[in-house]
């Protein structure tokens, strides 16, 4: 997977990607990262673009702004 930054809502976040189709973004639990999903993306990015991005509360992560909260 290459790391590349996703722009939403005027915010970049950081975000790993690998293959080429319609886009599946693959979100993790939040005492993993997005690299818990590698195995998964590789089967994935035969047929799709996928993006794995990293959540809160990683610690290289700042808060996600009010705008893309995460609503239970």
């Amino acid at each position: 997977m290459q790391q590349t930054t996703l722009t939403v809502n005027g915010t970049s976040l950081p975000a790993w990607t690998e293959g080429a189709g319609p886009a599946v973004m693959l979100v993790h639990g939040s005492a993993d990262s997005p690299f818990a999903w590698s195995g998964v993306a590789s089967i994935l990015a035969r047929e799709f673009e996928v993006f794995a991005p990293p959540l809160p509360p990683m610690p290289t992560l700042a808060p996600l702004p009010a705008s893309l909260a995460l609503a239970a």
